[in-house]
């Protein structure tokens, strides 16, 4: 079983990636990671391993490695590079990574998932793990983030991570900006993360059982779910694969032409 999870700043992929990994009992890799620790290996920017916490990303230390990313594309390229290469040769894996999906062979059969929020609701996400900084502070530096990653895979690959034909790269589309409720978003901000957690695992059972890897008893299980959370957050699914169609005749009924119109097959 392989996977990607993508998304842009704090909308909890790190998260779903990590508890993924424990469910299936598989290997976890973070490109964000890779991407530090070949940094600091390579000399490419000043900051010190104990300054990594939380939002590192918003941090002026971020700022300088960002720049010297956008003017040395060779870092970014390695570390893409060699995350291709786990991918290709681990038989389990899954990684937290917005290249990827763009990158790899598309024989390669990884599951490509990504998860959407407004960044609003972002920025009140990670306001729940930090804080000490205001939401405005935190729109702001989500906002520029946002901008500095898009610039730099734009300058490298000439992927345009914000464009929605991109989606055509994905298996699995979720939004989940409605599962949070801005007026309380410490009651909602993990509620929101379950539910997605819960949908990608429905999802990912379903779609390995299409694949003939599993058995009929979790492929049933994951139907019901999966069919469940369609009635009860229709806003939830943006696209799920072409491939449910055929295994799935109840989900025929749903809105798919808009979720499927650029599906990867």
């Amino acid at each position: 079983m392989k996977i990607c999870v993508s998304g842009l700043t704090a909308v909890g992929k790190t998260f779903i990636a990590k508890k993924i990994a424990q469910a299936y009992n598989i290997k976890y890799i973070s490109a964000s990671v890779l991407l530090l620790d070949g940094g600091l290996l390579l000399g490419y920017h000043s900051f010190k391993p104990n300054e990594r916490r939380d939002h590192f990303w918003l941090t002026p230390h971020a700022d300088l490695f960002n720049l010297e990313r956008l003017q040395d594309h060779k870092l970014d390229k390695r570390i893409d590079c060699l995350l291709l290469n786990y991918l290709d040769r681990e038989p389990g894996l899954i990684a937290d990574t917005l290249t990827a999906p763009f990158l790899m062979p598309r024989q390669n059969n990884a599951f490509n998932i990504l998860i959407l929020a407004s960044l609003e609701v972002r920025a009140k996400r990670a306001w729940l793990s930090s804080p000490t900084l205001s939401i405005p502070e935190l729109m702001k530096g989500v906002s520029t983030k946002d901008k500095k990653a898009s610039e730099i895979l734009k300058a490298a690959w000439g992927i345009d991570i914000t464009s929605d034909e991109l989606s055509q790269f994905y298996d699995l589309v979720l939004e989940n900006s409605d599962l949070d409720d801005q007026n309380d978003i410490a009651k909602t901000g993990n509620v929101s993360k379950v539910i997605t957690l819960e949908a990608i695992r429905a999802c990912v059972d379903m779609y390995d059982w299409c694949r003939g890897n599993s058995d009929n008893v979790s492929a049933l299980m994951a139907q019901s779910k999966i069919i469940g959370m369609l009635n009860e957050f229709p806003n939830l699914f943006r696209k799920y694969p072409k491939v449910f169609l055929e295994k799935i005749d109840t989900i025929r009924r749903y809105d798919w032409q808009r979720r499927n119109e650029n599906d990867r097959n």
